[in-house]
């Protein structure tokens, strides 16, 4: 059985990574929440307003598990020596969850790690706290998951571009399905490794049509588990 007859809003991208494994994380009662009303990045009064989900994948339970973890560094190993990816810096956020899957793909392919400023909330700062970025340097982009593509489609290339370095590639467990994420993948073409999609909506809080049913109540990503 395919993993969407399981899961109808996900679609397999990853055609090496083994359905059973795949099955094995999406059936872990914290990853995936298939429907529902939550706020991702979690908002940040006056001036951070997170937007509205009708769905959410999460990373923190996949890092937290060491089996799901090494199957996700394997499958995406495979992909990188299949696709030649030449890099020597891996950039991702300071997420706890995203650091311990760096930490392991950087020891296993002796490269180097740089870290964007990461805000428990979601929210992404304008520095590198830990690493760096030099003239020159290839860099593979990466998260754990991207609701909407803007990590590693614009946040992340942003800041190797402005340190002079070269974007040679993205990879996230899993993705939304929406413009930011269509943009990423015509710029990557190849290059840009996903697991996962999910079809999710993401919605303006202003014009949120989940906010309509009062009993859907809104739901910070920090807080569900």
């Amino acid at each position: 059985m395919a993993i969407q007859d399981k899961f109808p809003k996900i679609t397999k991208i990853a055609s090496s990574f083994a359905e059973t494994q795949l099955e094995a994380i999406l059936n872990n009662p914290n990853v995936y929440y298939s429907q529902g009303h939550f706020e991702y990045p979690q908002s940040q009064l006056p001036d951070k307003i997170g937007n509205h989900l009708d769905s959410l994948i999460l990373f923190e339970p996949i890092a937290a598990n060491t089996e799901f973890l090494n199957w996700l560094v394997a499958d995406l190993q495979l992909f990188i020596e299949k696709e030649k990816l030449d890099f020597d810096t891996i950039f991702a956020p300071a997420q706890k969850s995203v650091v311990k899957f760096v930490e392991i793909l950087t020891k296993r392919l002796n490269v180097k790690a740089a870290y964007l400023d990461y805000l428990p909330t979601g929210w992404f700062g304008n520095k590198i706290t830990e690493g760096k970025i030099s003239k020159g340097d290839k860099v593979l982009v990466l998260n754990g998951v991207s609701q909407q593509g803007r990590c590693v489609g614009l946040r992340l290339p942003e800041l190797v571009k402005m340190y002079e370095g070269s974007v040679v590639g993205a990879a996230v467990f899993a993705s939304g399905n929406g413009l930011g994420v269509q943009e990423a993948c015509k710029t990557y073409g190849s290059k840009f490794y996903r697991s996962i999609e999910c079809n999710l909506n993401v919605y303006n809080p202003a014009n949120c049509p989940l906010c309509k049913d009062k009993t859907n109540e809104l739901i910070a990503w920090t807080l569900v588990s």
